[in-house]
């Protein structure tokens, strides 16, 4: 059974849907990419950050996809990627000690961003 929740960004709907949010489920967390190139104080990782602990306090044992959109973007450049993912690897570095040790003992998933022993995180 699929059921899909679509929460368009907006923390009170996602606050709203919470209670018919299974506990265990899969995550696609989106992104635009193209943000830095209209706004480069954009607070683009306030938001993941403010999902991501959502998400971690309603139901910490579910699996989380980060999806950059608009990288199609004429706007883009690869120095704005390199500095957005730059951004969103700062925001995975620092909630990488608190995964690893919820996770202790267990297998990893192979391809955990969070779970990998490197210090850099890859895209």
């Amino acid at each position: 059974q699929l059921r899909v929740f679509d929460t368009a960004g907006d923390s009170h709907v996602f606050q709203t849907q919470l209670p018919f949010v299974p506990r265990r489920c899969l995550y696609l967390v989106m992104f635009d990419l193209s943000v830095e190139t209209v706004d480069p104080d954009s607070d683009l990782t306030d938001q993941l950050e403010t999902s991501l602990s959502k998400i971690y306090e309603h139901a910490p044992m579910s699996y989380v996809i980060l999806v950059g959109t608009h990288v199609d973007d004429k706007r883009l450049t690869k120095d704005i990627l390199d500095y957005t993912w730059g951004k969103v690897n700062a925001l995975l570095q620092r909630a990488r000690p608190s995964h690893r040790e919820r996770f202790s003992g267990e297998s990893s998933i192979g391809n955990c961003l969070l779970c990998q022993k490197a210090d850099h995180l890859y895209r």
